[in-house]
């Protein structure tokens, strides 16, 4: 529709004729958030990461929405200059230096890992480690801090005994399940998913230590879809557990009358490494962060709310060490007994976790010894080489396989004469190659 030129004695015209008009009184300077309004959000967050769950980049909206929120509501007893901040892909690393770009800085980073490396690859990897090497830099999801933003020399006023504490990080993964998360299929599948991330929640706890010596404790979670597993390291690892593992390489062809001693030397010198790994605490495994309540309107999805372990987990670090934060209101209000987790569950929980970071990978070094010729205490003697092929029996499920005969049809060797004949027909056939 056509509008009227607006000119400057119009303009002036209007500024005298409007009137200041009375601050609404419902809407005052302050924010009023209620039980309700979280829920609200909660719920609609909590749709918006179901609907898109094959990838986890929804979950952060709604953990930043409960994390945030849940740091805004507390606050220092009488310092203004303290905060509980929640912060999103956290550096657990080395801070570049002012003036240096990212790119840079780690450039820098990755040209020393490479070097470190090398060295491991030389045999100097305990001369490399003892020089004070760290691990890699991590990045967790989300983690949380109590800061101090005056001035250093008045810190002790404010209870705290760095201007930057740790609270607690969180690792999110996605839940992709056909199945609602409230279902016991999809708890089954967190529960695989929650298995699969505790290497990397370990070696972010490791990194977060190495990289700051002043942290004593650190409580950890991990977050998959709607279910959460919450761990704390009450003490802090030795410098030799934090000293990083470098993966060697094996060769898949073994040849004889080579010596593999220094490669057999580096497994070995790795497998104390393993075995003095420090295990957290489990203090809640695969628990669920949500109740479910049903709605009355037409939306088929329902109405959430944070379940008693949720609140624990993440009230019970500030409780363990802030007591000088206080509540504002009464969100996020912890149980006064911590909700109970199972003898079984936890059992559970303290195998995989013992399994992962421990017996697998000293198993898997100890098979990657005795490939190249070692023995360890308690291994039978290696069998003697025969002339003649095994007895066998007319049997359909035995089966026997060759190296180096493709040009051979696959079969079952049911007698001993047939075996007999492929192998000499095997030998001969390798004898001709040599030959020519």
């Amino acid at each position: 529709m056509p509008t009227k030129p607006v000119t400057k004695s119009s303009r002036v015209a209007k500024a005298k004729s409007v009137e200041k008009k009375a601050p609404d009184p419902q809407f005052g300077p302050s924010l009023i958030y209620t039980q309700d309004d979280l829920e609200n959000d909660m719920s609609n967050e909590y749709t918006e990461a179901w609907v898109c769950r094959s990838s986890e980049h929804k979950l952060y909206s709604l953990y930043n929405l409960i994390l945030s929120l849940h740091s805004l509501n507390l606050r220092h007893r009488n310092d203004s200059r303290v905060s509980l901040i929640s912060c999103p892909q956290t550096l657990f690393g080395a801070i570049p230096p002012i003036g240096v770009s990212e790119e840079e800085d780690s450039n820098s980073l990755q040209q020393a890992e490479e070097k470190a490396k090398a060295k491991s690859d030389n045999g100097s990897e305990q001369e490399e480690q003892s020089m004070g090497d760290l691990p890699p830099e991590r990045c967790p999801d989300f983690a949380r801090f109590v800061i101090f933003s005056d001035k250093e020399e008045l810190l002790s006023r404010s209870g705290l005994s760095a201007t930057r504490e740790i609270v607690d990080f969180y690792e999110l993964k996605a839940l992709n399940c056909p199945q609602k998360w409230w279902t016991e299929e999809a708890r089954i599948a967190a529960e695989a998913i929650m298995m699969a991330t505790i290497t990397q929640v370990y070696e972010t706890a490791m990194a977060a230590f190495a990289y700051n010596p002043d942290w004593k404790q650190l409580f950890g979670v991990i977050v998959v879809g709607a279910y959460f597993t919450q761990v704390v390291w009450k003490k802090r690892p030795s410098d030799d557990v934090l000293r990083p593992i470098f993966d060697t390489e094996v060769t898949e062809t073994v040849k004889k009358g080579v010596s593999y001693r220094e490669l057999i030397g580096k497994l070995l010198n790795q497998i104390p490494q393993y075995e003095e790994r420090v295990l957290p605490e489990i203090l809640y495994w695969n628990a669920p962060v949500f109740n479910y309540h049903r709605v009355e309107d037409s939306c088929d999805d329902p109405r959430v709310s944070l379940t008693l372990q949720f609140l624990w987990a993440m009230g019970s670090p500030i409780k363990t060490n802030f007591s000088q934060l206080v509540p504002r209101s009464g969100l996020f209000e912890m149980p006064a007994k911590k909700p109970s987790i199972s003898w079984g569950t936890r059992s559970q929980a303290e195998d995989a976790f013992n399994n992962i970071l421990k017996i697998i990978p000293i198993r898997s070094l100890k098979e990657k010894a005795r490939s190249l010729g070692h023995r360890f205490h308690g291994d039978p003697e290696p069998a003697s080489p025969t002339s003649t092929p095994p007895n066998s029996v007319a049997d359909e499920r035995y089966k026997a396989s060759f190296r180096n005969t493709n040009n051979l049809p696959p079969r079952h060797i049911r007698t001993r004469l047939w075996q007999a004949q492929l192998i000499e027909a095997d030998s001969d056939n390798v004898e001709d190659a040599s030959a020519a």
